[in-house]
Order: C-alpha cells, then structure tokens, then sequence
C-alpha cells in the first residue's frame, strides 16, 4: 500500500477534477442532442419549436461548481437554436418574495 502523499494527492484531485469534466461535457452534449431531436420532430410535424432558458444570475451561484456547467449548456443550446433557425429566448425569471400563510 502506498502512502499517501502531497503529491499523489494532488493526481487524485485533477484525476477527479478531469472526470468531472468529462462528465459535464457529455451532459451538455445529450441535452443538447436530445433538445436537437425533438425539435426536428416538431419541425416535420408543423410545429413551431421555442428554446426558453431561464439563464442562471451569476450571483447566485457564483463558486457552486454547476456554475460554468448551466452558463455551458445555456450557451450551446443557444449555438443550437441558431444552427438549426429555431427561436430562442433567454428569460429572467423576476425575483419575487415567496409567500407563506401563518
């Protein structure tokens, strides 16, 4: 058994770091490619097809490790939308108070 050092320490984390990634990459990559395939479904069929993404406020995420993640997918589904003449619209959710009864 070896020892655990500084050194292999810091290979165990980018090996983590990597395979998160990865992992992120392909999330992005299947919502896109299923937002792709049901939107030509839509097309063939007569309908018309509207990406809406609420896009994520910076601040509220700002350090969480999902941040470049959703800015990612929001951005390819974005890229999709203007590669295959579908609408787009990035829309700001309007911060209201939630309420509660007593």
């Amino acid at each position: 058994m070896k020892t655990l050092t500084i050194e292999r320490a810091r290979e165990f984390a980018e090996a983590a770091r990597r395979k998160e990634r990865r992992l992120n990459g392909d999330f992005t990559l299947k919502l896109a490619a299923k937002v792709r395939r049901l939107a030509r479904e839509a097309c063939q069929q007569g309908v018309s097809v509207l990406i809406l993404v609420e896009p994520i406020r910076s601040d509220s995420l700002r350090g969480a490790g999902m941040q470049g993640t959703l800015q990612g997918t929001s951005r390819a589904l974005k890229n999709l939308a203007t590669y295959e003449d579908i609408a787009f619209r990035a829309r700001v959710k309007p911060l209201t108070p939630c309420l509660t009864s007593v």
